[in-house]
């Protein structure tokens, strides 16, 4: 018998010290999986995780280590903001790890919260920074939440508070749209980031919630990296307000649920997420949502380090850390 949530893990007695998976499987190797499906952990580790300074203890190990494990990947995934970029200039080592893992025959994915650009602006964007990358290759909250609310709900009206790109990309997935302040009741309402928010929207928002329709948002993300390291106030910043209004949680598509990386993997081709690795800098969205959905997951802790003796849940630990790509790609050979 195999454990239901990790296929090819035998089903059977619980190790020693060890709690047993909710369908009855032998979780010997299975704790570093905690919160992908199943309910267990290692009962000499807290419920609330690791500190910071053990998660990153093992430094040229963690370099090494990280590189076997991409080397091993069918596909590998990446975030944008604070790992390939910051602002508009492109992470030391990015185009050489890039490079590394292209030339060895790696699917490369950009999966990216940002709800403002399409993949063509992002790729552009990139371009500009001397990394030439096909759009179809940057898979963008702005342009899958569309698809998502296809699989959901098919074609459907929407009411949106977002940029122009995110109107356009809902439109060419088959949605109608109709006005924000329109007294035409809308099926759903889509937030995404606007840096155009302003007291009118958020009123016209609590309305329509107050008429029972569902809100969906793009990504949960309160803030990202700006290029001097400044916090660029995201999606998540906005939509907090309808949830201490009205003390109801929004539903959101991003990172790190796990809609926009299944969508990756679809598009690479891939059917096992353990074939697949996600690196990134939040440990919140990359890593806990790169873990959530099967994947094995590279910290880049350098951007937003946290104090040493911080809790890393367990939801949230990486297979490996690293300071940045820099880290990576001085090491290969």
């Amino acid at each position: 018998m195999f454990c239901r949530c990790r296929p090819g893990n035998r089903a059977g007695k619980p190790s020693a010290g060890y709690r047993a998976c909710r369908c009855g499987a032998d979780n010997r190797r299975l704790v570093r999986y905690r919160n992908a499906g199943c309910g267990w952990e290692k009962a000499a580790v807290g419920k609330k995780g690791l500190r910071v300074m053990q998660v990153l203890k093992n430094g040229d190990r963690s370099v090494s280590g990280a590189l076997e494990m991409l080397l091993n990947a069918e596909a590998v995934f990446f975030d944008l903001d604070g790992c390939v970029y910051f602002g508009e200039r492109l992470a030391d080592g990015a185009l050489t790890l890039l490079e590394w893992l292209q030339g060895r025959g790696k699917m490369i994915r950009f999966v990216t919260n940002n709800s403002t650009d399409t993949g063509a602006q992002v790729a552009a964007r990139l371009s500009h920074m001397g990394l030439k990358t096909p759009s179809e290759q940057v898979m963008t909250a702005t342009e899958l939440i569309g698809l998502h609310l296809l699989k959901l709900y098919d074609r459907t009206t929407l009411k949106v508070i977002g940029s122009r790109s995110l109107h356009t990309a809902l439109e060419r997935a088959g949605h109608r749209l109709v006005p924000l302040y329109s007294m035409e009741r809308a099926d759903a309402v889509v937030i995404g980031r606007d840096t155009a928010y302003d007291y009118s929207k958020l009123q016209a928002v609590l309305e329509e919630m107050d008429k029972g329709t569902p809100v969906l948002a793009t990504n949960p993300d309160l803030f990202h990296p700006g290029s001097r390291g400044e916090k660029v106030p995201e999606t998540g910043a906005l939509y907090s307000a309808f949830e201490a209004i009205t003390g109801r949680k929004v539903n959101y598509f991003g990172k790190p649920a796990p809609y926009m990386f299944e969508l990756a993997m679809e598009h690479c081709g891939i059917k096992s997420p353990e074939l697949c690795v996600m690196i990134g800098d939040n440990l919140q969205t990359d890593i806990a949502g790169g873990r959530s959905a099967g994947m094995k997951t590279i910290w880049l802790y350098g951007a937003n380090r946290p104090s040493p003796d911080n809790q890393v849940p367990l939801s949230c630990r990486p297979d490996f850390a690293v300071p940045d790509l820099q880290s990576l790609s001085a090491r290969i050979e």
